[in-house]
């Protein structure tokens, strides 16, 4: 499998990180069963490692606050009191002044832990029920395909500061994405400022991608995390379609109308690289998230794991701290997700990233 789950990074081999989304098909990562061939060659020409654009909503101060605390018991007397997470049982009596409980899509960030073990059959239970309420039907503006394509892109940067400029990254992604019909496209290393993302949104690029972006505040010319959606294969209202971002210029969440009146969850990122401490970390944090927010079970992971899960996914068969890929299988087997490309190509070894060493040593994952 690629360095990233998905075939995140392109520009030296078939990608592998374009796939066709079905109803029935959705428990994996990084790839999908049943996905198509790869990107266009122009878009393995952009020496680049993908991201989409567009503005993002960030943590309310609201839902901020309500982020578990270790050294702060989240139902301290008089403060405000948790809602359960959907699916776990909860004895608490309700108040009148605590919402009613609405779909998945629709919840808000809700601290209440639910364990490790019980997990996965909870996700499992609510992956079903994450569907659009009536209200959110009647807004949309086209009926939800019962599949798409979705891809992943390491872009290693914007390529120039201004969208205006010829070599900006961005134009080549919105040619790729149109000519290839993609869906939804996640862009890691975006290296975008928030007006950077919005000059992009407001050009040219703005009348067929809707363009969430999610910057790491400690490393603004680094890192950076995007998700672009396609005007005219989703449905991009602001009332059906949700983003979470969970960590800043490296994980972010979101659905979108899917088949009917179901939909479809998405998790893009851009994992930590400093060390395999740090990316371990990075995938128990996530964990983490899930077993105590009310977060939307995704449907599919994708995006720059910067780690491989087994040796012979690496061109010269090195393994990876084994902490740190433990930590990535636990997180995807919290919502039974598998590595979707492996799982159709269980002996095929194709790289889309290459790796220039100090040594001088070229290695590719």
């Amino acid at each position: 499998m690629p360095d990233t789950p998905s075939g995140t990074q392109l520009p030296t081999g078939p990608p592998s990180s374009c796939g066709e989304v079905d109803v029935e098909g959705i428990s994996l990562y990084g790839g999908l069963p049943g996905m198509g061939g790869g990107l266009d060659e122009e878009l393995a020409d952009l020496n680049l490692v993908g991201q989409p654009l567009t503005v993002t909503q960030e943590l309310d101060s609201h839902a901020r606050n309500q982020l578990p605390n270790p050294s702060h018991p989240a139902s301290q007397e008089g403060g405000p009191q948790p809602q359960p997470h959907a699916g776990a049982t909860n004895n608490t009596p309700q108040t009148q002044t605590q919402p009613q409980h609405t779909p998945r899509c629709q919840e808000q960030y809700c601290p209440v832990p639910i364990t490790l073990a019980e997990a996965p059959h909870i996700f499992k239970d609510l992956r079903k029920r994450q569907i659009l309420n009536p209200h959110q039907v009647e807004q949309l503006r086209k009926t939800p395909q019962a599949h798409f394509k979705t891809a992943s892109i390491n872009i290693k940067g914007r390529g120039a500061d201004r969208i205006h400029d010829a070599t900006h990254k961005w134009h080549q992604i919105h040619t790729t994405v149109l000519h290839n019909n993609i869906a939804l496209m996640a862009v890691q290393e975006t290296h975008l400022s928030s007006t950077q993302a919005q000059e992009i949104q407001d050009s040219y690029i703005g009348k067929n991608l809707k363009i969430f972006s999610s910057l790491d505040p400690s490393r603004p010319n680094a890192a950076g995390i995007a998700i672009a959606l396609n005007y005219n294969l989703v449905n991009t209202e602001t009332d059906v379609v949700k983003t979470y971002n969970l960590i800043p210029g490296h994980a972010l969440c979101i659905t979108v109308p899917f088949s009917g009146k179901e939909t479809f969850t998405s998790l893009a990122v851009y994992a930590l690289n400093e060390s395999m401490t740090a990316n371990r970390e990075f995938w128990n944090d996530l964990t983490k998230k899930w077993l105590t927010l009310n977060l939307p079970v995704p449907d599919q992971i994708l995006g720059d794991t910067n780690i491989v899960e087994e040796a012979p996914d690496r061109s010269n068969n090195r393994i990876d701290d084994q902490s740190a890929v433990e930590a990535l299988t636990q997180f995807k087997n919290l919502f039974h997700l598998k590595d979707g490309w492996r799982a159709i190509n269980p002996s095929e070894q194709q790289y889309t990233h290459v790796h220039q060493g100090q040594n001088g040593r070229t290695s590719m994952s």
